[in-house]
């Protein structure tokens, strides 16, 4: 009785971390529609979540600055909101649109991962946190 009981909760935790599953406890549907409506966000895309081990979700992201928004500023703002959701551990690709086209639609283009995650409710994990980022002009 009480192996079966320890060992189906670690079992689902080891499968979820291997299969790359977005994390259960953070909302990426919601999280994504967040990012997406910052102020100097144009767009949200290759957004992806999974957990490298039990409790530790990872996120990565390409993010579109409107023309003009300070990449530096949008990058602060979209880390704090990843921080808020749980994530501490963020890659985000932020691109500053320059020149002509494109900048100032406003939304998220959520990538194919992101189609079926299950809605879990946000749990706020303490911890130490670390980003790295990469600003392209």
């Amino acid at each position: 009785g009480i192996v079966v009981a320890t060992t189906v909760p670690i079992t689902r935790d080891i499968v979820d971390v291997l299969m790359h599953r977005a994390p259960r406890d953070v909302d990426v549907a919601k999280l994504a529609k967040d990012l997406g409506s910052l102020p100097g966000v144009a767009e949200v895309g290759m957004l992806r979540a999974w957990s490298r081990t039990p409790g530790k979700p990872v996120l990565t992201a390409h993010v579109r600055c409107v023309r003009g928004a300070k990449a530096s500023h949008v990058l602060a703002a979209c880390t704090s909101e990843c921080t808020k959701a749980g994530i501490t551990d963020t890659t985000l690709q932020v691109v500053e649109v320059s020149g002509g086209g494109g900048g100032g639609r406003g939304g998220v283009s959520p990538s194919a991962s992101m189609q079926g995650l299950l809605d879990a409710p946000r749990r706020n994990n303490k911890g130490s946190s670390s980003s790295s980022s990469s600003l392209v002009r």
